[in-house]
């Protein structure tokens, strides 16, 4: 079977959308595999790759969880997402 790149079912908000770029795009800067932070979260690979791809909406335990391997609380990661601004530390 052809390996296809899964699509999100239905409607995806744009917050999930927002989330997976900004865990991407910190993860991208610190140089890290989606293997590495697996291991380094204790989230699976493929869920990590989930989120960033917005297939999968993070519960709260792993928001936090995502937020503390960026060094941040999960109000700092989450700051400015509900209008789609990123805030420029973030």
């Amino acid at each position: 079977m052809a390996n296809k790149k899964r699509k999100p079912k239905g409607e995806v908000s744009g917050i999930r959308i927002r989330f997976g770029k900004k865990m991407r795009r910190l993860r991208l800067q610190r140089e890290w595999s989606q293997m590495y932070m697996a291991v380094h979260t204790g989230l699976s690979r493929t869920f990590i790759s989930d989120v960033e791809n917005a297939l999968k909406e993070p519960c709260l335990t792993s928001i936090q969880t995502v937020a503390n391997a960026f060094d941040m609380t999960a109000s700092q990661f989450l700051k400015g997402m509900d209008s789609g601004k990123q805030t420029k530390k973030g």
